[in-house]
């Protein structure tokens, strides 16, 4: 289902960077075809992807997010894609449900919709799956699995193709909250 809404998203910030990028390198000609596709991708987004009522394909916490961060959500659905964010944050008991490509944005769309509240308390949650919660379990790094290990410290193994797996304990992805933290709590910012 998140390939519904993933790749159209992305494919469309991919080409909006390319605009920027041919504005600056004084490219006018490429700079203006690709600001045409992605105004083009864009409608079809608002029309093929997000529906009339605000919802989206997965009823996840990324699949709000993305869509408000990228600029894509019209003004007549913003309230209620920011009310479906928040309504997630809480069916999950304020615990997050994001994949790698839902985290580096969340804390910063709940800044924009007015919900720094709900960012601190992702923060500071201790409940799985959460940063804190894989600090009380030992963690001196972040894992690539909110659920690398359980509640009594054995490792997440799977299985795939006869061969076994683990969860690396070692793992950026989620660890991109610090970006938000230097920017957001520690107000290191850079100027442009």
């Amino acid at each position: 289902v998140s390939t519904r809404y993933v790749a159209p998203i992305y494919g469309y910030y991919s080409i909006s960077i390319m605009s920027e990028t041919a504005k600056v390198l004084g490219n006018d000609e490429d700079a203006q075809y690709y600001a045409k596709m992605s105004e083009n991708m864009k409608t079809a987004i608002q029309k093929g992807v997000l529906d009339k009522k605000g919802n989206m394909p997965a009823d996840l916490m990324g699949a709000y997010a993305m869509p408000i961060y990228y600029g894509l959500v019209p003004e007549d659905l913003m309230k209620k894609f920011a009310e479906n964010l928040v309504r997630k944050i809480e069916e999950n008991n304020g615990c997050l449900d994001v994949g790698f490509l839902g985290m580096p944005i969340l804390q910063d769309v709940l800044c924009q919709i007015g919900r720094r509240d709900l960012a601190y308390d992702l923060l500071f949650n201790e409940k799985a799956p959460s940063w804190l919660y894989e600090v009380k379990h030992g963690a001196t790094t972040i894992w690539e699995s909110w659920f690398a290990l359980d509640e009594d410290g054995t490792p997440f193994i799977s299985e795939i193709y006869g061969m076994t797996f683990c969860m690396s304990l070692n793992h950026y992805a989620f660890g991109c909250v610090d970006d938000w933290i230097f920017r957001n709590v520690n107000g290191i910012n850079y100027v442009e």
